[in-house]
């Protein structure tokens, strides 16, 4: 189909009162972190979901960075919630995610999004675009055009449902960056 929705991308979510300061260092003049000198470094404890597909770029990412020292790679079915969990007892410094994800299992744990800090990554994906998919058939291809004037239409409905999910600072980011995107 036509993009319907436009989303910030994974990034590194840290709780903004205890490693916001130690990033900074690693943020390039354009506010993107350096995920890979990070981990390396050893300082901080990255987790990131251990089998969890994050696209080309990060999963490229990551595989670069096993066996670094700052790497934690979390097994689990409980994914977010389980880095979350972690990120507050101070067992990992930061972790990857989706700021949709993590504010929504954030509010499924009683605890405030706007606690949490979102981190673009260099050399990650710039935004992440949504789509829906049928077969590559006839019937398929009927749906598809069908369904793309209606999605295209709808996009700004899209988008102000999305901003609900994210906090005041994700909410900013992505108004001024990403949603611009997709217009």
């Amino acid at each position: 189909s036509e993009p319907y929705l436009v989303t910030l991308p994974y990034g590194v979510i840290t709780v903004t009162d205890t490693a916001e300061q130690g990033l900074a260092r690693f943020n390039d003049d354009k506010g993107m972190l350096d995920l890979e000198s990070l981990v390396r470094q050893g300082d901080f404890r990255v987790g990131v979901p251990f089998g969890r597909s994050m696209g080309v770029r990060y999963s490229r990412m990551i595989e670069s960075m096993k066996g670094s020292p700052g790497l934690f790679m979390r097994q689990g079915a409980v994914g977010a919630r389980g880095l979350l969990e972690m990120l507050f007892s101070g067992r990992i410094d930061a972790m990857v995610g989706f700021p949709t994800e993590v504010n929504y299992v954030m509010r499924q744990m009683g605890r405030d999004p706007s606690l949490l800090g979102f981190h673009p990554v260099r050399g990650g994906d710039p935004a992440t675009f949504l789509y829906f998919g049928c077969s590559n058939s006839s019937l398929g291809e009927r749906v598809i055009s069908r369904l793309n004037p209606y999605l295209v239409a709808n996009r700004g409905r899209y988008a102000k449902i999305y901003e609900a999910w994210l906090n005041e600072s994700t909410r900013r980011r992505y108004l001024r960056e990403i949603r611009p995107l997709l217009r």
